[in-house]
């Protein structure tokens, strides 16, 4: 994982990395051009084949993020993060290079190159939401989620993304999943924090 405040040297370092890099992040300096910036960089970060790019920068602006993501970012994080959501953001840019075996939790089945999660092999219609967020909940599973996380993972910062919405997604999730909050079986909540998904 590279880092880079210039946007050459960043370039440069990782063209001589590409053969060992797993995953890429770069760090946009945010007295630079964003626009030359990613200009230049996603130009460079084509030598990197199928190493997944992720895009760091101070800037949540919708057109910065789409910018990035257009231009062949596999993510783009904003400061600040959470080292747990940097960790899941990681995680999740090298399931996409089909480098991590589904998810399975005793009859639940989360299969992330297919994005489809199943029950006992009764495929579970989700919807893109809905499968994000369980993917974001298992992929620390063992660990509390915290909304906070959630909110920047699944929903990316949208505006008038709160706790309650999780919420409300959660106990869509539960009934799809067949799931009762009384007794959970895979979903707790850890009350005023966030989700957990135990460990398998």
């Amino acid at each position: 994982m590279t880092k880079s405040r210039d946007s050459s040297a960043g370039s440069a370092a990782l063209g001589e990395r590409a053969a060992t890099l797993h995953a890429a992040m770069l760090r946009i300096n945010a007295t630079l051009d964003v626009d030359t910036v990613l200009e230049k960089v996603v130009e460079s970060a084509r030598e990197l084949a199928n190493v997944p790019v992720i895009y760091v920068s101070g800037y949540g602006r919708d057109a910065t993020v789409a910018d990035a993501l257009e231009a062949g970012a596999v993510d783009h994080i904003v400061k600040p993060f959470s080292p747990t959501e940097l960790v899941a953001r990681v995680r999740a840019a090298l399931r996409q290079r089909g480098d991590s075996p589904p998810f399975v939790l005793g009859t639940l089945t989360v299969d992330y190159g297919r994005r489809r999660a199943s029950v006992e092999g009764r495929e579970i219609g989700l919807t893109a939401t809905e499968f994000d967020l369980l993917a974001a909940l298992s992929r620390d599973a063992g660990r509390v989620v915290t909304y906070e996380t959630l909110l920047r993972t699944v929903w990316r910062g949208r505006p008038h993304a709160s706790a309650n919405l999780v919420r409300i997604f959660v106990r869509t999730l539960r009934r799809k999943l067949g799931d009762a909050a009384a007794e959970p079986v895979w979903i707790f909540n850890e009350r005023g924090v966030g989700y957990r998904i135990p460990a398998p």
